[in-house]
């Protein structure tokens, strides 16, 4: 399979006027989970949106049935540093890390769903803006937002430190810290 780079980019979505949004941590394979969790909310796809931070692969059993869920109206979702490591496995070194950290599904997959597998993790934004029905937006990327202000995603994902923190950051979560004062 010939390798693509990974592009760094952003989404829009518009507001949900007709139901409610749910954002979705790091699933992680287990679909069974989610399915659980719609379940006990009451979600509608006809109404509802689930806006996902990424990382919906590796460790559980449902990680190529997850990555599909993204071609749904209803199931949006960021890059998580998972499917940035499907993306960057194309040599030994990070193949083996990627699959200690859970990648091993993959290798038993289909060859039409490891193409696919990769052809959807390559289509996930870096980051997704979420217009709320009031006109507020919520900035949406896997771990660290490194700006002062959402506004200005663009011009961060411009820069190659500031996108990879926006997928790999862990200095707030380390440190217990955060860079804003805005609740």
């Amino acid at each position: 399979m010939a390798r693509q780079t990974a592009k760094v980019f952003h989404r829009h979505l518009g507001p949900n006027t007709i139901g409610r949004d749910f954002y979705l941590g790091d699933v992680h394979g287990r679909l069974d989970l989610l399915i659980l969790a719609m379940g006990e909310t009451g979600f509608n796809p006809k109404r509802d949106r689930i806006i996902a931070v990424g990382d919906l692969i590796d460790r559980g059993l449902n990680s190529y049935e997850l990555l599909k869920l993204t071609r749904e109206h209803w199931f949006h979702s960021v890059r998580g540093n998972h499917e940035t490591m499907l993306l960057d496995a194309n040599d030994d070194c990070s193949l083996g890390l990627w699959l200690a950290n859970g990648g091993d599904w993959f290798m038993d997959e289909s060859g039409e769903a490891i193409v696919d597998s990769y052809a959807i993790a390559l289509g996930l934004p870096t980051a997704l803006t979420v217009e709320a029905p009031d006109g507020s937006v919520i900035g949406v990327c896997h771990a660290e937002w490194p700006g002062d202000d959402w506004a200005k995603v663009e011009d961060a994902l411009e820069d190659p430190v500031l996108a990879n923190t926006m997928i790999w950051g862990r200095n707030y979560i380390k440190n217990n810290t955060k860079r804003w004062d805005k609740t």
